[in-house]
C-alpha cells in the first residue's frame, strides 16, 4: 500500500472517531470516489437561493473569519489539498464549504 493510501486511511479513521465524539462530521462514499463533509453548521452549503443548514446563515459570509470554519489558510484544507482532494469552497457556481472530495481510480 502506498503512503498516500495510508494517509487517506488515517484521515478516514480520524473522521469516524471525531464523528463518534462530536457528531459534527458526516462521512459518505460516492459512486466514483470519496467525500467528507466537515462541520456543516460552520461550513454551510451556499447558493444564490439557499444556505444549508439554515442555522449556518451567520457562517456563510466568509469575509468574517470565525472559529471552526474551513478556509484556504486552514491546516485541514492544506492537508486535504496536498493529498489530492478538492474543496467545495473553490467551486464557482455554489460554495460547499464543508465538502472535500477525491476521485478514486
Amino acid at each position: 500500500m502506498q503512503m498516500t493510501n495510508y494517509l487517506c486511511l488515517i484521515i478516514i479513521l480520524l473522521v469516524f472517531a471525531i464523528e463518534l465524539f462530536q457528531e459534527q462530521i458526516c462521512f459518505l462514499i460516492i459512486l466514483n470516489g470519496t467525500a467528507i463533509d466537515i462541520n456543516p453548521l460552520y461550513n454551510p452549503y451556499v447558493t444564490k437561493e439557499c444556505i444549508s443548514p439554515e442555522a449556518g446563515i451567520k457562517y456563510a459570509d466568509r469575509s468574517i473569519n470565525q472559529e471552526y470554519q474551513v478556509n484556504e489558510s486552514d491546516a485541514l484544507y492544506k492537508i486535504f489539498i496536498k493529498h489530492g482532494w478538492s474543496w467545495g469552497g473553490n467551486w464557482t457556481n455554489k460554495k460547499d464549504y464543508q465538502h472535500f472530495e477525491k476521485n478514486i481510480d
